[in-house]
């Protein structure tokens, strides 16, 4: 309805509070604006995944407005429409307002530039009372609750990483190695190597052939070895040619492999209940040393190696440079699988029981009751914030405090299962044997 000339706003100052008290700039109508907005004028979401890329792009397509608090300022503000319909009423409500037929002035100057700075306010408001992101867009890794000289929340869950990308690999992807900006992943299912860009996320090349069936591998320097439980070797890939040189014989059904000091290797041989030393530089076998049933995960310290005998329930220590027995028949949980050791602490992912172990390096002693995750443990790694379980089960990944040994937010989903894990420059890479993929999160 037009306003009467004697009910216009005499004054720009008038003019503002006038559009102040329509769209509720006072106490009452700041509450009005906190309040949830109508059905169907919310935000709505857009989600693509770049085809090229595997990565996940998500976008805020729609900034909700209260048409309601503009077209009240609007008919309380301005004249009716010329019955030509060349009024801007309709262009201040329903779009961009229309470029003015003639320069700025006067009172319909005043109120186009009123009607401009409602709409800006409008929307301003929407997007600090709204809503945030979607809660299953995971927000980024390495947030802190709290800031610069404020108090942080000790209540507040951890901040879960950011999934980056899922990179398909080969079959039933086992054992995962992270460093100088590429990723290598052994495929156990058809005896392959995939080799990709950490950066890009893109395979650097076509899959490199190994042997039958690859199950653990390490890295250092220029080669890559590589456990064959077909063939009962190993195997060394130079990682500038990808070229793999003649298997080297171990144990049988070899599962991992761990590099230690002194230029040695160590593979476990789950189906002879020993343990293989290999000499990296000449790549002749120096030892086999008897350990528990069934050996699986190994990790190293500049001084010790430890072995998790999965038939058995125990750990046994070597020293890394003699590959005498220090330790033996140490307690851990029901089937140890994969280990991690760093800061002298030495987490074990128990397959049988859901937990994780914690011990101490030097004596072997349990730092605290085993630690429930469910599912079943499949491999640990020590990264510079967390220690990682995969659940090759329940196809998650758990992460834990160093210091405390307590879980630190909820499981992240991962896929179908989890395997093999490895971080390096701050990211985090996980296999899934059931999908065929790796996923990267952000540590």
């Amino acid at each position: 309805m037009a306003k009467a000339p004697d009910e216009r706003p005499a004054t720009c100052a008038a003019l503002l509070d006038a559009a102040r008290v329509a769209i509720g700039h006072t106490q009452a109508g700041a509450a009005r604006l906190a309040e949830p907005l109508p059905s169907g004028l919310g935000a709505a979401e857009a989600s693509s995944t770049q085809a090229g890329d595997a990565g996940v792009t998500r976008a805020r397509e729609a900034v909700p407005t209260r048409p309601d608090a503009a077209e009240a300022v609007t008919r309380s503000l301005l004249p009716d429409p010329p019955s030509d319909g060349s009024g801007v009423v309709g262009a201040a409500v329903g779009g961009a307002p229309a470029p003015p037929t003639r320069p700025p002035g006067g009172r319909r100057g005043m109120v186009v530039a009123a009607v401009a700075a409602l709409a800006a306010a409008v929307g301003v408001a929407v997007l600090v009372t709204g809503e945030g992101d979607d809660p299953a867009n995971e927000p980024a890794s390495g947030a802190e609750t709290g800031g610069d000289g404020g108090e942080t929340n000790a209540e507040a869950p951890p901040v879960p990483p950011r999934r980056g990308a899922r990179v398909e690999v080969g079959g039933e992807p086992f054992g995962v190695v992270a460093r100088d900006g590429r990723v290598w992943v052994s495929n156990l299912a058809d005896g392959t190597l995939s080799v990709i860009d950490a950066g890009s996320r893109r395979p650097v090349r076509d899959p490199v052939r190994v042997g039958g069936r690859v199950t653990g591998i390490s890295a250092s320097g220029g080669t890559l070895w590589a456990a064959d439980t077909e063939s009962d070797s190993v195997r060394p890939v130079d990682t500038a040619s990808f070229q793999a040189g003649p298997p080297i014989p171990v144990g049988e059904d070899p599962y991992w492999v761990a590099l230690g000091a002194g230029d040695s290797l160590w593979v476990s041989n789950a189906g002879a209940d020993s343990i293989t030393r290999i000499d990296t530089r000449t790549r002749a076998v120096v030892d086999t040393i008897e350990v528990g049933s069934e050996p699986r995960g190994i990790a190293t310290t500049p001084s010790s190696v430890w072995v998790a005998n999965h038939g058995d329930d125990t750990l046994t220590k070597l020293d890394v440079r003699t590959g005498r027995v220090v330790l033996e028949d140490v307690p851990v949980g029901e089937e140890p699988r994969g280990m991690a050791i760093k800061d002298g602490r030495i987490w074990v992912a128990n397959s049988g029981d859901g937990t994780v172990s914690r011990l101490s390096n030097s004596s072997g002693e349990p730092l605290s009751e085993p630690i429930e995750v469910g599912g079943k443990p499949f491999s640990a790694w020590a990264g510079d914030r967390y220690v990682w379980v995969t659940d090759e089960e329940g196809g998650t990944v758990t992460r834990i405090d160093p210091e405390t040994g307590e879980i630190a937010g909820d499981p992240i989903r991962i896929g179908d299962s989890a395997g093999g894990v490895r971080a390096d420059a701050g990211s985090v890479w996980i296999a899934d044997p059931a999908g065929g993929f790796v996923v990267k999160l952000n540590e």
